[in-house]
């Protein structure tokens, strides 16, 4: 029998999930950029069956609250049970810078990247059950890492720089792999009138 699936089954499943009890690792997370983490979506075919799962991210409208898939990771993130990786260890990120929002004095603009510039770091992360800090030098600028991990899932801050120069601050979101990182990231500095923002990646050497 041939799969079909349409958004109207998906928006089906999302409300009966939203119905059931759900373990800590399985909570669905909104952030503030208007992103919704939506950890298992169940994919079914035609008589109901569930054929795939997947864990996906929806994008909120700028004018509503209405919401459009923004991306489905692979099967192979999407357990149930926590990722079997301990983030305890040294990573490098990788950070993809992709736009530039900035305050030009009259009006908010964006500037985007076709060839997102990127540039590197080696941090040293603890994690002490869902608690993740770390520490690091970059370019004689502390580093100051702060996580908190549900699952295969990571939120975290992370701060630059050494007084009196401007401080750097990094907030962004994560799916655990295999001793792999991917995710989103918002960059700024104080004193500053624009926040780059891009993808991430991290690996743990």
């Amino acid at each position: 029998m041939k799969l079909r699936f349409s958004l109207l089954s998906l928006c089906a499943l999302l409300a009966g999930a939203a119905a059931q009890p759900a373990a800590a690792e399985n909570e669905a997370y909104y952030f503030p950029d208007g992103l919704l983490y939506v950890p298992c979506v169940n994919m079914q075919d035609n008589g109901g069956n569930t054929y795939t799962n997947y864990a996906a991210f929806f994008r909120k409208s700028s004018r509503s609250w209405n919401f459009k898939l923004y991306g489905l990771a692979p099967v192979a993130t999407n357990s149930s049970s926590p990722a079997s990786t301990n983030l305890t260890g040294t990573w490098k990120f990788t950070f993809f810078k992709t736009r530039t929002s900035f305050f030009n004095g009259t009006n908010f603009t964006t500037t985007t990247y076709m060839l997102p510039a990127d540039e590197s770091h080696t941090l040293t992360l603890v994690q002490t059950n869902g608690d993740i800090t770390g520490t690091g030098t970059v370019a004689s600028a502390k580093c100051s890492f702060n996580g908190l991990r549900e699952g295969d899932f990571l939120a975290f801050t992370l701060m630059l720089g050494n007084a009196p120069t401007n401080i750097h601050l990094v907030t962004g979101h994560a799916y655990i792999g295999d001793e792999v990182m991917d995710g989103q990231y918002f960059w700024g500095t104080t004193n500053s009138s624009a926040v780059d923002r891009g993808t991430f990646q991290a690996e743990k050497l």
